[in-house]
């Protein structure tokens, strides 16, 4: 085997030098790549390309602060494996790719809004005056670009320590939005429903998730009103022919709500997880 990867590279450094390229670059960037594809925790989470609707079950950030250090690296390298999977089939789908994002309750996230977060930005009187939710990611989105300027480290180890926080903080998908590596988020659940849900939660404690009442509205109502949001896009792009990309919490199983569609689960070959893990959240 090792014999073989050999001649395969002393090849490639022969191909380098007769076209007059850079052989030890291309090398670099080959060994780059089978290392990262060779690591079974952080490579590129690859679905079977039959499905048309997939769900990448990460792990996010907790609902309390009061969280380990073993959460804290599961989550950075859920949404680490999170940000590249969705970078790789947005490069090389065709038919499109339509992300679902747990994180997300309105389909504002599109190119008009990050036209705004621009713009307030760029212009300190706009900037002084924003309030709430669109003040909040305009300080996301100059993060983002402070820290990601230069591009992604293609492995998990070279993150710095602001990179992480960041993507624990705010996620994958949305930061490649807020880098415009991405032109818009599909929610998977209405504001006003969501606010139904947490209204109706009793309380948020370390055994809450295992309350009858509460499983009803994590699990069973969030999950109805995805399925609702898939349908309805489908509804309005009833030509679309892309990739449904459903990023959404490892307890999470929707091969119920998907039935009759050609439905794929990462759970068996993402990101190894443990459903007994206190960074599985729903």
């Amino acid at each position: 085997m090792r014999k073989s990867a050999f001649l395969f590279l002393l090849i490639l450094f022969f191909i380098g030098c007769t076209f007059g390229g850079n052989p030890i670059g291309l090398l670099n960037q080959i060994s780059s790549r089978l290392l990262s594809f060779n690591d079974p925790e952080l490579r590129t989470c690859v679905f079977d390309p039959n499905y048309s609707i997939v769900h990448f079950p990460m792990y996010h950030e907790p609902n309390t602060r009061n969280y380990s250090n073993e959460v804290y690296e599961l989550v950075t390298k859920s949404q680490f494996q999170l940000l590249h999977t969705i970078i790789d089939y947005h490069r090389s789908l065709r038919g499109g790719l339509a992300i679902f994002d747990e994180r997300v309750t309105t389909d504002s996230y599109d190119s008009n809004y990050i036209q705004s977060l621009e713009n307030g930005f760029a212009n300190s009187d706009t900037y002084t005056k924003l309030s709430g939710e669109v003040f909040y990611f305009s300080e996301r989105y100059k993060t983002a670009k402070i820290l990601f300027g230069q591009g992604f480290p293609s492995h998990y180890e070279y993150l710095n320590e602001p990179q992480k926080q960041f993507l624990f903080d705010t996620g994958a998908s949305l930061t490649l939005y807020f880098l415009q590596e991405i032109p818009k988020i599909y929610k998977v659940i209405s504001q006003e429903k969501f606010d139904l849900v947490r209204s109706n939660l009793l309380g948020i404690s370390s055994n809450y998730i295992d309350n009858p009442q509460n499983q009803y509205w994590i699990f069973t109502f969030r999950d109805m009103e995805l399925r609702r949001e898939v349908n309805e896009f489908y509804r309005q792009n009833s030509f679309y022919r892309g990739l449904i990309f459903i990023a959404y919490g490892a307890k999470h199983d929707f091969s119920d709500d998907f039935v009759g569609f050609p439905f794929q689960s990462g759970h068996d070959f993402c990101l190894r997880w443990d459903r007994s893990s206190p960074a599985i959240l729903p």
